[in-house]
Order: structure tokens, then C-alpha cells, then sequence
């Protein structure tokens, strides 16, 4: 069972408006579909704090819905090739192996 989180206040990372599904790479408007503005608006939300797959699923989507954990490794992948800067620096989003994932500080 996922722990509770707290959320912290700011939902912006500096590029995504939580009011909106769109985020700001490399000075263009890339769009996202729901399921990765959902996850991309959790990890904000808890920026610095590690999050497991079940939690991620949990916050994003509550806990009554079912899916596949490796889902949420495929949208990360796909929000991590949205959010590659062209010089193929690291990604924003990181893996934690054996915890989850979360927002790397800028």
C-alpha cells in the first residue's frame, strides 16, 4: 500500500503550468497527452521526494485504478523524450533503481 505523501506548494517546475497540457522544451510548446501531463503534475507535486510506481499510480490516477506498474516506466520513458534537451544532457526525470522516481533539481 502506498505511503502517504505530502504534496509540496508549487506545482510549476519552471517549463509545465499545471493549468495546462503542454510544457515548455527548448523554448517550443510540446504537447501531452493525459496520462503524461498526470504524471509529470504528480512529480511536480512532490518535487525532491521519491516516488514508487504504486504511488505514482495512486496520486495520479487514485487507487481503485488497475493498470500494469511498467506503464509508468513507459510514459516516464516517453515524457524523458519530450523533455531531452538537443545536447543529450541528463534527464530531468530520474530514476531512483530499487524506488521509484523523481524530479531532479534544476
Amino acid at each position: 500500500m502506498p505511503r502517504k505523501i505530502p504534496a509540496s506548494r508549487s506545482a510549476t517546475t519552471g517549463f509545465f503550468a499545471a493549468s495546462r497540457q503542454v510544457l515548455n522544451a527548448a523554448g517550443q510548446e510540446v504537447p501531452l497527452t493525459t496520462a503524461e501531463y498526470n504524471i509529470l503534475h504528480v512529480l511536480a507535486r512532490h518535487k525532491g521526494q521519491v516516488l514508487c510506481r504504486d504511488e505514482i499510480i495512486a496520486l495520479s490516477k487514485g487507487r481503485d485504478w488497475r493498470c500494469y506498474e511498467r506503464s509508468v516506466d513507459g510514459l516516464i520513458s516517453r515524457l524523458r523524450r519530450k523533455l531531452q534537451p538537443q545536447d543529450g544532457t541528463s534527464h530531468f526525470i530520474k530514476t531512483v533503481h530499487g524506488t521509484g522516481y523523481t524530479i531532479a533539481p534544476l
